[in-house]
């Protein structure tokens, strides 16, 4: 974006009226009301890292002494800054010159006095390591913090004092009322012992909980009718061992629940029935708050009907429940059908595997109403086994993404031949066999409403004709591993330099990431696709790791394409230029 004014010398640039003031640009004599002017900055502050915002207060601070006075100090940076002050305290001398409102995540206890603000500190991350906690003091020290996070670290071994009891927990939340998460990394092989007292420091006032890895207990617990509601609203546990008994209370005893992942949670003696346990528990309560649910165990089966009545009875509109396959019993009734209308957001298994070998397609034999559905994600185990269900997934009228995971490209063929306009974004994970599952081309060129592909793992031949078709509503291209020859990179570069519709392309790794491609090199690749212009506002191309100099025509570059906003590099003289241009360089799109 150019500057909003071109004379940098401080004149009258503005005229008052009685209800607000006008800026006038010398160079095109339009009037703009201070309003915009600030709607606009903010724009420019809000879409830019710490390091952009520094270069644009550099920059537009220049232009008029008014502007400094009347416009930046209302600027208000909505994006919180995750902070380290021993390293980058100097960036924030200029935000606190201007009188910047913004916000900041701390995770340390700040040691330049002279540069931070106690009442921009918004988030205070707390580190323990299972050793002694100092974290009490740290806390008061922030008068305006809202929110408090307490990341527990447990290496090997077996660990019976938490150090929760420490922490002034309850006056945190009835006196501050703050907002508390506690964040429990447990390492694989580890287990934590909870007393009671402790755990109940957490359930009490804790608003996230998340636990990852490793074996969690709780002594001494009571049944759940013995605790008062927790105010838990997200819980999620991932790869972890824990006691039914725990799991039970949590979910029981949390009403105000909104968010809930359990991915690859065992019971602690591997009881058999664990995943039904905790399915029936979910579908006896009311969860009325619930948003989103997510549990999948890969290796374990669930009864067949108490799937289906989770499905019928979850007020979440993301839902993504996926076992091993289903326990089919003699009585079941398998024309079960499921009309759920909260659910919006549905990722499944396309198949699942009944005990009698036979596939069991829920998409097809027992979903009902899918006129709710925005979202569809199909992720396949087995090799295809019969019809896919084209004629039902045309009934899905409103789904805006669909995501597939899927041996063969089949079902993607035909969805995309449908034509629906509501279809605009396609996510393929091919993590094993992308060739089996890519979609064929002149099906991608039929879809005249698909505005965004992202695609796991694609070879050059694929991409390139993916760029030769100029698609005229494909507007960005998501690729993670691109399988390329050494010889093929030149011919890469100039498929890009030659596509004349896409206004987003990412390819993060060549390869395995690891492969010298001797021929390429980021930033040559990046001089010759903007050479003489481009359309492309977003570019990822994977980095070099040997360039030791600046490209001498990068800033001329620059110059050039004025529409570029973001543009990957990690080398440090070129990311100085990016700051200058206000241009991101790290961010995902």
């Amino acid at each position: 974006m150019g500057n909003l004014c071109t004379s940098t010398k401080d004149k009258e640039l503005f005229t008052s009226t009685k209800d607000e003031e006008l800026v006038e640009s010398q160079s095109y004599g339009t009037q703009l009301p201070n309003i915009i002017v600030k709607q606009i900055l903010e724009y420019i502050v809000n879409n830019n890292r710490l390091e952009g915002i520094n270069s644009f207060l550099n920059k537009f601070t220049k232009i008029c002494k008014k502007w400094n006075e009347k416009i930046i100090p209302k600027l208000v940076i909505l994006n919180l800054f995750a902070y380290d002050y021993q390293r980058k305290s100097n960036q924030l001398l200029l935000l606190n010159k201007y009188n910047l409102k913004y916000q900041m995540d701390v995770n340390i206890n700040p040691v330049d006095k002279k540069v931070y603000q106690k009442d921009k500190i918004t988030s205070l991350t707390l580190l323990n390591s299972t050793g002694e906690l100092n974290a009490n003091k740290i806390a008061h020290k922030f008068p305006n913090i809202h929110t408090i996070t307490v990341l527990c670290q447990y290496l090997l071994g077996e660990y019976y004092n938490s150090n929760f009891l420490k922490l002034d927990i309850e006056t945190w939340h009835t006196v501050r009322k703050l907002v508390i998460r506690f964040e429990l990394s447990i390492k694989k092989l580890s287990k934590v012992h909870l007393e009671e007292k402790e755990f109940l420091q957490i359930y009490n006032y804790c608003s996230e909980l998340q636990v990852r890895k490793g074996t969690l207990m709780v002594k001494d617990l009571l049944p759940p009718e013995k605790y008062q509601p927790s105010l838990l609203k997200k819980l999620s546990m991932v790869r972890l061992s824990v006691e039914p008994t725990t799991l039970v209370l949590l979910l029981k005893n949390s009403p105000h629940l909104t968010h809930l992942v359990l991915y690859f949670v065992n019971g602690v003696n591997k009881e058999p029935n664990f995943q039904e346990t905790v399915l029936n528990t979910i579908t006896t309560l009311d969860l009325l708050n619930l948003q989103s649910i997510s549990i999948v165990h890969l290796v374990q089966s669930v009864q067949f009907q108490t799937l289906m009545n989770l499905y019928k009875k979850t007020k979440a509109s993301e839902v993504d429940l996926r076992f091993m396959s289903l326990i089919i019993n003699e009585n079941d009734d398998m024309s079960f059908e499921i009309n759920n209308k909260n659910i919006k957001k549905l990722t499944m298994n396309s198949y699942l595997m009944g005990l009698d070998g036979k596939p069991r397609n829920l998409l097809k034999d027992n979903w009902g109403d899918k006129s709710n559905i925005t979202s569809l994600t199909i992720i396949n185990q087995w090799p295809l086994l019969e019809n896919m269900p084209f004629e039902q997934v045309s009934l899905f009228r409103k789904v805006l993404e669909s995501v597939y995971a899927e041996l063969y490209s089949e079902y993607l063929d035909y969805i995309l031949q449908l034509n629906h306009s509501s279809l605009q974004t396609i996510t393929i994970n091919n993590f094993e066999k992308p060739r089996f599952l890519l979609p064929k081309i002149d099906y991608i060129i039929h879809h005249r409403y698909l505005t965004r592909m992202e695609i796991f793992k694609i070879d050059f031949n694929y991409i390139q004709k993916l760029l030769s078709i100029d698609h005229p509503t494909l507007d960005s291209l998501i690729v993670t591993y691109l399988i390329i020859s050494d010889i093929e990179c030149k011919q890469l570069i100039l498929d890009i330099k030659n596509n004349k519709s896409l206004r987003k392309l990412m390819i993060q790794l060549l390869n395995d990431g690891y492969v010298d491609m001797r021929s390429y090199d980021q930033f040559v690749a990046y001089a010759e696709i903007y050479e003489n212009g481009h359309q492309l506002t977003h570019l990822w191309l994977p980095i070099t790791y040997t360039v030791k100099s600046i490209e001498p025509n990068f800033e001329s570059i620059l110059k050039k394409n004025p529409q570029i906003i973001n543009l990957r590099i990690d080398e440090r003289n070129h990311q100085t230029l990016l700051n200058k241009y206000l241009i991101q360089y790290f961010e995902y799109f």
